[in-house]
Parts: C-alpha cells; structure tokens; sequence
C-alpha cells in the first residue's frame, strides 16, 4: 500500500517542479517593457519640444513666397531677404529645442519672428515692385493679382455673399484697374510710380471685395 502511494504522488511532486520555473520566465517576460504604455512613457517626457504651430506657419510662410516668386510680386532681392528671415526663425527654433523643452517665453519669441515674418510678405508682395523691375511693360504681379480678386468675385457670387449691386460695383473697379494697366503700358515702360499707384488700387479693391463679402447683404 505505502509503495502504491509513492508512485501516485511522485509523478505530481516531478510536475510541480516543472510548473515552477515556467511560471517564472512568464512573469519575467510580462515584466519586459511590451506594454504600450511603458514604451510611450519616454516619448512624453520629451513632448516639451513639440512645436506644431510654428511648424505649420513655416509651411504657410514658404507657400505665400513660392506663390510670390511665381507670379512675379516678389523680386530676387526680396526673396533672398525673406528666405533669410525664414531661415532665421528654423534656427532660433532649433536652438530653443536644444535643451530638450521649448519655454512659454520662447514659443512667444518664435510667434512674435513669424509675425513679422508674415507682416514682411505682405508688404513686400504688395509693395509695386516686381520680378520685372521697372523696365519694359511686363506686370506679371498685377496679372496675378487681377486673377485672383476675380476668382474671389466670382466665388461670392457663387456663394450668395455678393448682391448684384456689390457685384457690378467690383467689377468696375477691376476695369479701372484694367484701365489704367493699359495706359500706363501704352508708352512701352511701366515705371516704378505707376507699379506703385496700381498695386495701391489693387490693394483697395482687394479691401472691398474683402468688406462686401462679410457683410450682411446676401444675394435674394
């Protein structure tokens, strides 16, 4: 009887044995840093030096000189300067990066770069001078910029924010600006004063497409 005992109960002892180091290499290998939380905790501790915003500006900033260049409203000089300035604000960036957080301050400093940054396209895209110079007729800028008010015209019509009324008042003013592009090529140079005085119209006329389309007169 006590030899049948034996033989029962030593196969069971010779299991749990087994049993034993098994469970613990599973409890070492749950213990390994498999969980996504724990693979994304170091990540987060470096999350100070996101700065998407300024990214996104860059993006927008690069766009609107590319879209100078194109249409001529930006001349190399400008480029250049503008580039330089954009080239600027990634340094100053990268450098507030480099302790491995962007500060409150510093992203302030960066918004306040980019702003000017923006505030220097504008101008300069708007200023009369273009990519031509000052010789010959060619106004590339002012073509450009008479494409694009027109598509704005034409879109607010679509989209019921211009009445007819508004609409006829518009176009005039981009006849006149039409108008007075031809005249001044008419003796074969477009001079410096006369790129001025019709990128001045077409900065009111952009204004009053602007105001006609967010007021409260919708097209019946």
């Amino acid at each position: 009887m006590k030899s049948k005992f034996i033989l029962w109960v030593a196969p069971v002892a010779l299991a749990g044995a087994l049993a034993v180091p098994a469970a613990a290499q599973s409890g070492d290998q749950n213990s390994q840093p498999n969980d996504p939380a724990q693979q994304t905790a170091a990540p987060e501790q470096k999350s100070g030096t996101a700065t998407p915003v300024v990214k996104q500006r860059q993006k927008n900033q690069q766009r609107r000189i590319r879209q100078g260049v194109k249409s001529g409203e930006l001349t190399p000089h400008e480029t250049r300067k503008l580039e330089r300035e954009e080239g600027k604000v990634q340094a100053d960036k990268l450098e507030a990066k480099s302790d491995g957080t962007v500060t409150p301050a510093e992203r302030k400093d960066l918004a306040k770069e980019q702003n000017k940054v923006s505030r220097d396209i504008y101008r300069q895209k708007h200023d009369g001078q273009t990519a031509g110079g000052s010789s010959g007729t060619k106004a590339p800028g002012i073509n450009q910029r008479q494409r694009n008010q027109q598509a704005r015209i034409k879109e607010g019509v679509s989209s019921g924010e211009l009445t007819k009324g508004e609409t006829r008042r518009l176009e005039a003013e981009q006849g006149k600006v039409q108008a007075d592009k031809l005249e001044a090529k008419s003796d074969g140079k477009v001079t410096p004063v006369e790129r001025k005085q019709l990128s001045r119209e077409q900065n009111k006329a952009s204004r009053d497409i602007y105001r006609k389309k967010h007021n409260d007169r919708k097209k019946n």
